[in-house]
């Protein structure tokens, strides 16, 4: 893939990215890192991981989520580290050039209202149907897969994530992301 393709592939995800960094920041990662920083700091690792993407293996989506999720488990260790040994200093991350459009949809997408008031609503919501927004509405993962990271049955997850899909269709600008 080539930094012109990755910025096609980047926009069409980076609701869901913004989205999915809000709801994770959440709680111990929160004191490690703030959400736009994890924003911006996948795309940089996406960026400098380009020729390890490969479309055979999976789709872009599931790619970079899975760099979102190592960035994330990163500042967790370092921030559990620094807790531990008092005077630790902060990892530097490497520079990398970005390319303008990228460091532009990423500033659009920080500002978008909607996700703004969608932080606001899913921070009300339960953990379990915050994390099912999270797999399933925003990392489309299965609902067998699901299933087993949240200890329900699949019919469980399937009926828990038809009700809240249908409650998330009264929110602003959720329709075009979240996966059914």
């Amino acid at each position: 893939m080539n930094p012109p393709e990755f910025v096609e592939e980047y926009r069409a995800v980076a609701p869901a990215l913004r989205a999915w960094a809000e709801i994770k920041v959440r709680g111990t990662l929160g004191a490690a890192l703030q959400s736009d920083d994890l924003v911006q700091e996948t795309c940089l690792a996406a960026l400098k991981s380009l020729e390890t993407f490969d479309a055979a293996r999976g789709g872009f989506r599931a790619w970079l989520f899975g760099i979102a999720t190592n960035v994330a488990a990163q500042h967790l260790r370092r921030n559990l580290r620094r807790e531990r040994v008092a005077g630790d200093p902060r990892g530097e991350t490497d520079p990398c050039e970005i390319p303008a459009e990228v460091t532009t949809l990423t500033r659009r997408v920080r500002h978008d209202e909607a996700l703004s008031e969608f932080s606001r609503r899913t921070s009300e919501l339960p953990r379990e149907e915050q994390d099912l927004i999270l797999y399933r509405g925003i990392e489309h993962l299965p609902h067998s897969e699901i299933a087993a990271l949240l200890g329900w049955t699949h019919d469980q997850t399937q009926k828990r994530w038809q009700r809240l899909r249908d409650q998330l269709r009264s929110w602003p600008c959720l329709q075009s992301w979240l996966s059914d």
